[in-house]
């Protein structure tokens, strides 16, 4: 009697520590990627995008911004791209990758990328680490495991509000172009 006992206590240990899932099952992982609309944003003093629609898909056409000296672009606004996470979902990581290149003098150019909510940040921002080239290069900012410090719930992304912001600064430019030919966006989730 005492080991039954000590086994049914040992066993509601564990049942309080873990799932317990049928036989057989197990949890389900997934992701989903959307191509968002973009618009820019305008801002008194900033540069204004050109073609900011262009950023949509990876095509070979470019949203573009240029200028001399230091540059700071107004923001693209990727929106509208609501995703359908299921609610009984975990949601681990969401991933950005921006297809990007430059022409002109050699230059410095960042690009900072920031998880958005009906107009407002929701994450930290993330800038480019690394250097832009010449030719298209695409850059990943996020993960299947990085929440950007923020604990989500579907709803956060599931909503149309839920969004990116990307803009671009520069020193140095001379005659500089910046192109961006894609922003995609990925959420990452298990059941």
């Amino acid at each position: 009697m005492k080991r039954l006992i000590g086994l049914l206590w040992a066993f509601s240990v564990c049942a309080h520590a873990f799932v317990i899932l049928p036989q057989g099952h197990t949890p389900q992982q997934g992701s989903q990627t959307r191509i968002f609309t973009i618009a820019s944003q305008t801002s008194s003093g900033l540069i204004a995008w050109s073609n900011p629609g262009n950023a949509e898909i990876t095509d070979g056409v470019y949203a573009t911004v240029a200028g001399s000296g230091s540059v700071q672009s107004e923001t693209l606004e990727l929106s509208s791209a609501p995703f359908s996470i299921p609610s009984a979902a975990q949601i681990t990581g969401i991933k950005a990758i921006v297809t990007r290149h430059y022409s002109g003098a050699e230059t410095s150019i960042s690009g900072t990328i920031t998880l958005v909510q009906a107009g407002g940040a929701l994450s930290s921002a993330k800038t480019d680490s690394v250097a832009w080239l010449t030719t298209d290069d695409s850059i990943n900012s996020g993960s299947s495991t990085d929440l950007w410090g923020v604990s989500w719930v579907p709803g956060n992304v599931d909503g149309s509000g839920f969004g990116v912001d990307y803009q671009v600064t520069g020193t140095g430019w001379s005659s500089t172009t910046a192109y961006i030919d894609s922003i995609i966006v990925t959420v990452y989730y298990k059941i």
